[in-house]
C-alpha cells in the first residue's frame, strides 16, 4: 500500500480548512507527484494530525497525548556529527534535547535554524507526531536530583532502561570539564553505557534509546 505525503503545518488545523502550505513543503509534495485531490497528512509536531487532500479541505483531525517526557543535554560536537544526532532524537522519538555549549566544545553553535529543519524532516520521516522541544544552552540549570544522570565511563553500567522523565548529560568529544562534572554530580548519578569506548554521537544515541 502505497504511503500517505506527510506534510508539517505549524498550527493545529480545523475541519473544513484548507491549509496554505510554505513553499518547502509544497516542493516537498511536487517531489513526491502530489497532485490535486491527492491524500496528505499534515503535522504539527505537537501531537495533531489532520487528514487532507493536496490543495482541498481538511476531511479529520486527530490529537495524540504525549509520550512521556525524556531529555538529552548533548554536548555540542561538529557537524555533520551534531546533525545526525539531532536527526536520530527525533525518529527515537526525544521529548528535549538541550545543545549545550561545553567549555571542551570544539565547534561553536551560534544558530539552531538549520538543526530545527532538519527536526521536521525528520518528523515527517519518522511518522512520529511530537518534535523535540530544541534549545542552545550556555549554562547547566534546572537539574533534578533523583532524575539526572552522566553519562561516563566511571559510572556503574545503566540498566536496561532509565526511569521516566529523566534526564542525560553527555559531553563533547572531550568530555565535561572537571568545573561542570562537579557542579552536574551534585545532582546526577554517574553511569557508563559498557566497557567500549564509545564515539561521542554515540553514546548520544544510546541515552537517548535509555530514556524513550
Amino acid at each position: 500500500m502505497k504511503s500517505i505525503p506527510r506534510v508539517f503545518f505549524n498550527r493545529p488545523l480545523s475541519v473544513g480548512e484548507v491549509p496554505r502550505l510554505e513553499e518547502d513543503e509544497l516542493k516537498h509534495l511536487k517531489v513526491l507527484r502530489a497532485e490535486k485531490g491527492t491524500p496528505i497528512e499534515l503535522v504539527d509536531g505537537k501531537g495533531s494530525l489532520a487528514h487532507a487532500t493536496f490543495q482541498g479541505p481538511v476531511t479529520r483531525v486527530e490529537y495524540h497525548p504525549p509520550p512521556p517526557p525524556s531529555t538529552l543535554v548533548a554536548g555540542v560536537i561538529e557537524m555533520p556529527k551534531l546533525s545526525w544526532v539531532v536527526e536520530k532524537a527525533c525518529e527515537m522519538g526525544l521529548s528535549r534535547l538541550v545543545l549545550y555549549q561545553a567549555e571542551k566544545s570544539k565547534y561553536i553553535l551560534s544558530s539552531t535554524h538549520r538543526l530545527e529543519r532538519l527536526l521536521i524532516s525528520a518528523l515527517k520521516q519518522s511518522k512520529n507526531l511530537y518534535i523535540p522541544a530544541l534549545t542552545l544552552a550556555t549554562t547547566l540549570n534546572n537539574l533534578e536530583a533523583g532524575k539526572t544522570f552522566l553519562a561516563d565511563p566511571s559510572g556503574v553500567r545503566a540498566a536496561a532502561k532509565l526511569p521516566p522523565d529523566s534526564t542525560v548529560l553527555v559531553g563533547p568529544e572531550s568530555g565535561f570539564s572537571p568545573k561542570e562534572k562537579a557542579q552536574i554530580q551534585q545532582y546526577a548519578k554517574t553511569v557508563s553505557f559498557g566497557q567500549a569506548t564509545l564515539r561521542t554521537e554515540t553514546a548520544m544515541l544510546i541515552a537517548t534509546w535509555l530514556i524513550t
